[in-house]
């Protein structure tokens, strides 16, 4: 009994195999009052998007994704939401932006979380920070 659980246990680790989870960064762009989820160029290499899970919050720990407009075929972006709503439900601060994705290559499925630091600060919003400068600029 022990050695057909040991053998079942074999034989769907060997299948299932074991996934490794990469971590990379993403960058906002804002177009007319939209603001966007840019593709990175690991992302544009996969020949396609099996799902996607984001998740923006903001210093609080509140999590908006409900009003996120996902659109895993675009060329360009991952989702986009309405600026202005993006800055009201967020409001003043941190904002720290993950992208779960899993991406499809010819060879291979691989899993991403995509990182973007940004921030509120008078109404104003400054994208695409490093974690140092998210400190520098947003905290005072």
């Amino acid at each position: 009994m022990k050695n057909n659980f040991l053998i079942l246990s074999i034989i769907l680790f060997s299948l299932i195999g074991c996934k490794k989870k990469y971590e990379e960064t993403f960058e906002y762009k804002i177009f007319d009052k939209e603001i966007c989820a840019i593709k990175n160029k690991i992302v544009e290499k996969s020949n396609k998007i099996n799902w996607l899970f984001p998740e923006v919050r903001n210093s609080t720990g509140k999590v908006i994704s409900e009003n996120l407009k996902i659109d895993k075929n675009t060329t360009e972006y991952l989702f986009c939401s309405d600026l202005d709503n993006f800055k009201n439900e967020l409001g003043e601060g941190i904002i720290q932006s993950d992208i779960a994705i899993e991406l499809d290559y010819t060879s291979s499925v691989q899993e991403y979380n995509l990182r973007n630091y940004s921030c509120i600060i008078n109404n104003t919003i400054k994208l695409n920070l490093s974690k140092q400068d998210l400190h520098k600029i947003c905290i005072k």
